[in-house]
């Protein structure tokens, strides 16, 4: 039988403001999330990403790469393959 290669999940590299709210498992890597967001579970959010304040992040499967937010939002869905981007 063939074992499986196993890769974690997790948070690193990731900068926090004030009361964000993170439910695990989550995929968190080089980002900034901003004050009041509520991050999911199973959203992934990679490096170069800067979340805005009172963002949600819901547990849709999400893969979020270089998205900046300076206004609140009171959801954000992202479905697999889809990316926001200011550039």
């Amino acid at each position: 039988m063939a074992n499986p290669k196993i890769r974690q999940a997790g948070i690193v590299e990731v900068t926090f403001g004030e009361n964000v709210t993170v439910v695990e498992p989550v995929n968190l890597y080089g980002c900034h999330i901003g004050d009041g967001t509520f991050v999911g579970p199973f959203v992934e959010i990679q490096r170069g990403a800067s979340i805005g304040r009172r963002c949600k992040f819901c547990s849709w499967p999400a893969h979020i790469a270089r998205v900046l937010s300076s206004t609140p939002t009171k959801r954000a869905l992202f479905s697999t393959s889809l990316f926001w981007s200011n550039s």
